[in-house]
């Protein structure tokens, strides 16, 4: 399988907005050529029966919609990365995530395949440190290759999807746009708001409380995610109803 456009989704397993919204949003936007890949975060315990079940139910409704899943387990970080960051506390524990998964991310975007992302995860000092303690694999693994001019859009949903999405934009990487979708929850995090896919106007309705809301937002929204996607993707929108960037952006501002 080979593509000339990547489309990463990043977001916490646990977030409301996941899975239930991906399905409506990925089954919205022109995949011609287009790659598909998840970067999901695992919650730190499942401890519990019911946890373990709603974990794997809910990756049973994610793995059929990319066609690559990266995962990252903060079960498995060993003593080894909590000393090489110096972590004292849980939020910072997550902030440290966050840029460690930040960074495999830009690791992906850059390579032009599965394969070298393996390989450039283990050159990496961070990456090769959560390969070796089992905190970060794949799965729904294929034989994917990208071409070298590919471009790449990360969306972010929910809290943890947010924050790597800000860590990923203050990379400035070439040939990778950068957006967050406000839902889930959601919290004001970061400077940068105008990544705020739909406008971060959403934050005021407290819809990181409710799946059905989330839902609906996404429903009532989606011609507007559409036409982000497919803008960022490079498509040519033209023939799509008029949505202008400028407005979303116009909302994202009044949100702060």
């Amino acid at each position: 399988m080979k593509g000339d456009r990547l489309f990463l989704v990043m977001a916490d397993l646990c977030s409301n907005a996941l899975p239930l919204t991906l399905p409506t949003i990925i089954s919205n936007f022109n995949n011609t050529g287009v790659v598909r890949g998840g970067i999901i975060l695992l919650p730190p315990k499942l401890g519990r029966r019911k946890q373990i079940e709603l974990a794997n139910e809910r990756m049973s409704i994610l793995s059929p919609l990319f066609d690559f899943l990266i995962v990252v387990n903060p079960q498995k970080l060993s003593r080894e990365f909590v000393k090489m960051h110096n972590i004292n506390g849980f939020e910072a524990f997550y902030n440290e995530l966050w840029k460690e998964t930040a960074t495999l991310t830009a690791i992906v975007h850059t390579s032009k395949s599965l394969d070298e992302v393996r390989v450039n995860w283990q050159k990496n000092k961070s990456s090769k440190v959560l390969l070796q303690c089992g905190a970060l694999y794949i799965i729904r693994d294929k034989d994917i290759d990208f071409t070298p001019s590919k471009r790449t859009l990360l969306l972010g949903i929910g809290y943890a999807g947010n924050g790597v999405a800000e860590e990923v934009h203050l990379l400035g990487l070439n040939n990778m746009a950068v957006v967050r979708l406000g839902i889930g929850d959601v919290r004001c995090w970061g400077n940068s708001h105008g990544l705020d896919l739909a406008g971060s106007w959403n934050y005021f309705y407290g819809i990181d409380k409710s799946y059905r809301f989330c839902i609906e937002f996404v429903k009532e929204n989606i011609n507007a995610i559409q036409y982000d996607i497919e803008y960022f993707l490079g498509f040519d929108v033209s023939c799509q109803p008029d949505i202008q960037i400028k407005e979303l952006e116009k909302y994202s501002k009044h949100g702060h």
